[in-house]
């Protein structure tokens, strides 16, 4: 059992770090400068003539995608980390919650690590994180979520179902 918990820890933390630490260095940077060229385009294309459809409606149709795309790629990490638990827990009748406290807090770190590299504070953009973070407590307490959205993971990781 120690050996275990250790190998869970050790590899969630691993994950955590490496996963977080991409993200603020190369992925968060590409989203960002992915943000300011629509921003770019929206206030030089009533300048340019574009038509106020393209500006008003096309952009911020095309950040709203963006976003969504973003929050189900954070969620699938929230979700890994619950389904890692799950794996490492499989037949334990108590002492559940030690295998998810620390995978509760690899998630959450690895989250708000990728939400602070961000140069985008408002809120729009914070959102994704935010649902990211409320999906492992979620996920944690009703697998129904998981097998409906995230079935494609759960055999990834390891588990035969659910």
């Amino acid at each position: 059992m120690a050996f275990e918990y250790f190998k869970f820890i050790s590899w969630t933390a691993l994950w955590a770090w490496t996963l977080s630490d991409t993200a603020a260095r190369f992925i968060i940077p590409l989203t960002d400068r992915f943000y300011d060229s629509l921003d770019m385009i929206a206030k030089t294309g009533l300048k340019e003539g574009r038509s106020i459809l393209y500006v008003k409606v096309i952009i911020p149709f095309i950040k709203f995608i963006f976003l969504m795309m973003t929050t189900y790629v954070l969620v699938s990490w929230s979700t890994w980390c619950v389904l890692r638990c799950v794996l490492y827990t499989q037949g334990l009748e108590t002492g559940r919650w030690i295998f998810f406290i620390p995978g509760f807090l690899c998630c959450e770190i690895a989250l708000s690590k990728a939400s602070r590299a961000s140069s985008r504070q408002s809120i729009v953009y914070i959102i994704p994180y935010i649902m990211a973070m409320g999906a492992f407590v979620v996920f944690s307490l009703n697998y129904e979520p998981i097998r409906t959205t995230f079935s494609w993971l759960i055999p990834f990781v390891g588990l035969e179902s659910l």
